[in-house]
């Protein structure tokens, strides 16, 4: 990662090896990612034990040393998308307020911030306990605390990018790999359960959020909007399935798999499923809804 950690790419693990490509929005179980100009932006890593959530972790059976290596590098780049999701939040808290939200959706938006500093805090203590190296955030770039738009169209692409679409397919990948790793690693499993569990909770946040700003404003405005937030669903649901996976020939995946990291074959049939079983349905329901003003 360049000094500074003003932009993240998207990081997997192919044939054994860490390979890095720009994200179109973060392709892995790292929760609400935080974007300036469409790309994912994190904090830069310090030398720090603050931000580790202590955990006495038993490495299973196969976790060679460059297994572990794989990990920690894998739970430190978790840990950052985690600690960055938290200036995603308060970035939309922020736009809600402008919107003039009502308090449910600012009483979930707070919460959710309090539950990301969790997972980064899980994330930086796995990382440690894979490599016995203790690391942690440093500051964010400034750009990444500069107020979000206010505009409703910025407002209702960023929510589908980062919440609706993102989030929905974070917290299932993180289902996924806790089942694989639940098994060999339980304590891992865990820690992927719970954010999972968080996750999803985020991502009905995110269409909850969606409806209410669908069914404000004018006859017209309401109108112009959800044409707007369907062509915008529709565009990243087909930007998914378009996705093809990296062929990765090796056994060293399927290993890692067992420990909480998913290969990109598997990320790629749980996404799709993702699509067609949970995010589909929910716009189908959303935009079937009565565009009739509402508190």
């Amino acid at each position: 990662w360049p000094e500074g950690g003003e932009v993240q790419h998207q990081c997997s693990v192919i044939d054994g090896s860490w390979t890095c490509n720009p994200p179109g929005w973060c392709g892995c179980d790292c929760g609400r990612p935080l974007l300036v100009d469409g790309e994912i932006t994190v904090a830069p890593l310090r030398p720090r034990s603050d931000w580790l959530e202590p955990l006495s972790l038993l490495r299973p059976d196969g976790c060679d040393a460059e297994a572990a290596a794989t990990l920690a590098a894998y739970w430190l780049d978790i840990a950052r998308y985690e600690h960055a999701s938290v200036a995603s939040f308060a970035r939309f808290a922020g736009q809600l307020l402008q919107l003039g939200a009502p308090p449910s959706l600012l009483r979930a938006t707070a919460k959710a911030m309090a539950d990301e500093v969790v997972h980064a805090r899980l994330a930086f203590g796995l990382a440690a306990a894979h490599s016995a190296a203790a690391q942690g955030p440093g500051p964010l770039p400034r750009a990444a605390l500069a107020p979000g738009s206010a505009d409703r169209r910025a407002i209702v692409e960023a929510l589908i990018v980062e919440a609706c679409i993102g989030e929905t397919l974070a917290a299932l990948e993180a289902r996924e790999a806790a089942l694989q790793a639940v098994d060999r690693a339980p304590q891992v499993a865990a820690v992927l359960a719970r954010i999972a569990d968080d996750e999803l909770r985020h991502a009905a946040l995110g269409w909850q959020a969606l409806g209410w700003i669908l069914r404000q404003g004018d006859a017209e405005t309401r109108a112009d909007l959800r044409r707007f937030a369907d062509e915008c669903l529709h565009e990243a649901m087909a930007a998914v399935r378009e996705h093809a996976p990296a062929p990765q020939p090796s056994n060293r995946p399927r290993a890692l798999r067992s420990h909480g990291l998913l290969d990109e074959a598997i990320r790629d049939s749980v996404r799709r499923r993702a699509l067609e079983l949970t995010v589909a349905p929910t716009v189908s329901a959303l935009m079937g809804q009565p565009s009739a003003p509402s508190d």
